[in-house]
């Protein structure tokens, strides 16, 4: 196996649907675990978002097999989903700081004379106040209780089967979950709330891990589709974030700093929210254009292209192409 993840994160042409998915669910959580017990002096802040990611992506995993699990899905998603609410807020004072950095930079034009240096010096104290390292026992409790769901994880995917079903209980997994992406996109189009953003986002994430499972099928085509799925994850987490900064400044802007230069900061991050939340939506309204049924096959299609005719070659003309000519015979 490569010790690179995210080729580690794509189900091979020579191993059964059951094999693979084992195989990446036990990466993911072992690099998760290895994370938690590795006492290298790194930011607490750090190792939550890097397990709170792999289990993501197990998760991710256990939706695209879904309809094959039957009972062995929920204790797996249960489990991550404690191995994540244990390391939640860890770090959020340090995010939005850094966050606020990010808006000031983004709107330079806009930023009122004085760069808003005393928000920005007040978010950074707090951050200050409430980082951690793995070292700290603030931490360790938590980790602990992270890995011990990480480690009931693992044994839960130990007993995957999928029987008969194989690829057929992808295909289904694979519409399942780009359907939920399309309502989720529509509820948040007429309701733009955050909580529907959140949920969107949530759903085009595990779509974009399924690309990235799927992406040695047809890399020219899943590939790029799994990054822009990540550029409007992206837009929408910093959305999220830039309201979740804007509701700690109207909570007590006072404690903060002076009530103008609050204002003024709520202002500018309000607008940068809707302005990526606008580009989100623009850009989800073509990534989930298609019907469920029509993407599942064609996704589908890329497989069986694959299996029959093997790894995707590289096409150009004759000066790109890379010619397969080696002898009397051509090859």
């Amino acid at each position: 196996m490569s010790g690179d993840g995210a080729v580690a994160y794509a189900i091979r042409r020579d191993e059964t649907v059951e094999l693979a998915v084992q195989r990446i669910a036990r990466w993911e959580l072992r690099r998760a675990m290895a994370a938690l017990v590795r006492d290298d002096g790194r930011p607490a802040a750090e190792v939550a978002r890097e397990c709170r990611a792999r289990s993501r992506k197990v998760r991710g995993l256990a939706r695209l097999v879904r309809p094959a699990l039957k009972g062995g899905y929920r204790p797996v998603v249960k489990a991550l989903r404690v191995a994540s609410a244990e390391l939640d807020g860890i770090g959020d004072e340090l995010v939005l700081a850094t966050t606020f950095d990010r808006l000031l930079t983004r709107m330079g034009p806009l930023v009122p004379d004085g760069g808003l240096e005393g928000v920005r010096y007040r978010l950074r104290r707090r951050a200050a106040r409430a980082t951690t390292s793995t070292s700290d026992p603030r931490f360790q409790e938590p980790a602990h209780r992270s890995l011990v769901a990480l480690v009931e994880a693992e044994v839960a995917v130990s007993e995957w089967k999928l029987g008969k079903a194989k690829w057929d209980a992808v295909d289904d997994g694979i519409a399942g979950v780009y359907a939920d992406g399309r309502h989720a996109l529509a509820v948040a189009q007429a309701v733009p709330s955050g909580e529907h953003f959140s949920r969107w986002r949530r759903q085009a994430r595990y779509t974009r891990y399924h690309l990235r499972l799927l992406s040695d099928t047809a890399p020219s085509q899943c590939v790029p589709l799994a990054e822009r799925l990540h550029d409007v994850s992206n837009a929408l987490g910093d959305a999220r974030r830039l309201e979740r900064l804007v509701n700690l400044l109207v909570a007590d802007p006072d404690v903060i700093c002076g009530r103008t230069e609050v204002e003024q900061a709520i202002t500018l991050a309000d607008g940068c929210r809707v302005d990526l939340q606008r580009r989100a939506l623009g850009a989800g309204a073509r990534l989930f254009a298609e019907e469920p049924t029509a993407y599942a096959a064609r996704l589908a299609g890329y497989r069986r292209v694959w299996h029959d005719l093997g790894d995707e070659p590289e096409v150009g003309g004759i000066s790109a192409a890379r010619l397969g000519l080696g002898g009397p015979e051509g090859g």
